[in-house]
C-alpha cells in the first residue's frame, strides 16, 4: 500500500485528537499545579465516616466536571477539578458544588438540602496543587431507615471504540458501543 500525504494528515489529525503525539498538547515544564478538592464523607447522624460513597463536582447546571472519586474507608476523599486561571496561574472564577451519593443513604444534595457552592479562588497553594478544603467539603448524609438490601442497583462497563481511520477519509464507521 502506498502511503499518501492524505493518509498521513489523517493519521496526524487522529493522534492529536486522541492525544497520541504530535505537537500542540500539554506537557513540558510548566503545567500548572492542578486544583484538588478535598473533604469527607460521614453519616449526619453520629459523624461516623462514609466508605465507597461516589463524590462529584457538579458546576451551575448541574453538570459533572472533573473526576469522580470513591471515600476511602475513613470518608475521605481527594478530587481534582478544571479552573480558570489568572496570569499567576492562581484559579479564578469559578464556583463548583458537591454531589454524593452512597448505598443506604439520601442523596445530597437534595430539595430540602442544597449543596452551597466552592469558590476556586478560594483554594491554598500547596506543595503541589491548590487545594479547597472547608466545612463545605465535609458532607453529612442521612441513612435511610430499615432494610436497604432489597434496594436495586445498576452496575456494569461501557466500552467506546475509537472511531474507524476509515470514517475519517470518507468511508464507513464499523464501531460500536458494548454495555
Amino acid at each position: 500500500m502506498r502511503i499518501t500525504s492524505t493518509h498521513m494528515a489523517v493519521v496526524l489529525s487522529l493522534g492529536m485528537i486522541f492525544g497520541c503525539g504530535g505537537s500542540g498538547g500539554s506537557g513540558g515544564g510548566d503545567e500548572e499545579a492542578p486544583v484538588m478538592i478535598r473533604g469527607s464523607v460521614v453519616d449526619l447522624a453520629d459523624d461516623t465516616p462514609v466508605a465507597g460513597a461516589l463524590i462529584q463536582a457538579v458546576d451551575v447546571n448541574g453538570a459533572s466536571v472533573g473526576t469522580s472519586v470513591t471515600s476511602g474507608d475513613d470518608g475521605s476523599f481527594t478530587m481534582t477539578v478544571p479552573a480558570t486561571r489568572n496570569g499567576d496561574g492562581a484559579p479564578v472564577d469559578t464556583t463548583y458544588s458537591l454531589r454524593v451519593q452512597a448505598a443506604g443513604f439520601l442523596e445530597f444534595p437534595t430539595a430540602i438540602r442544597p449543596a452551597l457552592p466552592l469558590d476556586v479562588s478560594s483554594a491554598s497553594l500547596g506543595d503541589d496543587a491548590w487545594f479547597i478544603e472547608s466545612s463545605l467539603t465535609t458532607v453529612g448524609l442521612v441513612a435511610l431507615d430499615g432494610d436497604t438490601s432489597a434496594l436495586g442497583s445498576i452496575s456494569g462497563t461501557v466500552i467506546v471504540r475509537p472511531p474507524d481511520p476509515l470514517r475519517a477519509a470518507g468511508g464507513t464507521w464499523r464501531g460500536a458501543i458494548m454495555a
